[in-house]
């Protein structure tokens, strides 16, 4: 099983604009919604990838499995995106991505809490821009 972390810097600033009665209102997020690092483990054996977040708090998950080879794990308290499992791994690191990136986006078509779409919007940010590049040489090798 090969693992890495990628450490993600302090997000500065990250918010949500909605629209209230009285007009637009900014509503950022919680240092406990942000998280701090990212850690991926591929097991080429089982075909599997594993992304786990890092956050300052501790909280059970609970899995939803998105479809045969998505699963998305979610804090039972706060509703944020602890982890993500993709299984029947392909050797395109785009193809996966795209995958992982669905999965943020179906979870955050759910959002019912301000601070989860915060929290999901930064996870498919991450995903999007910070994995690809990274994942690549696991695969090939």
């Amino acid at each position: 099983m090969d693992s890495f972390r990628i450490a993600l810097p302090d997000i500065v600033g990250a918010r949500l604009i909605v629209q209230g009665k009285h007009g637009e209102m900014v509503i950022s997020s919680s240092a406990y919604d942000v998280p701090k690092f990212m850690d991926v483990q591929v097991n080429r054996v089982t075909h599997t990838l594993r992304l786990d977040f890092g956050y300052l708090d501790q909280e059970a998950s609970r899995p939803q499995r998105l479809d045969e080879d998505f699963t998305v794990y979610i804090g039972v308290n706060s509703g944020k995106l602890l982890a993500m499992e993709a299984r029947n791994l392909s050797k395109n690191s785009g193809e996966i991505v795209v995958g992982l990136t669905n999965s943020v986006e179906r979870q955050l078509e759910h959002a019912t809490r301000d601070n989860q779409k915060i929290n999901y919007a930064m996870i498919k940010d991450v995903v999007q821009n910070q994995l690809r590049n990274r994942l690549s040489p696991l695969l090939a090798g």
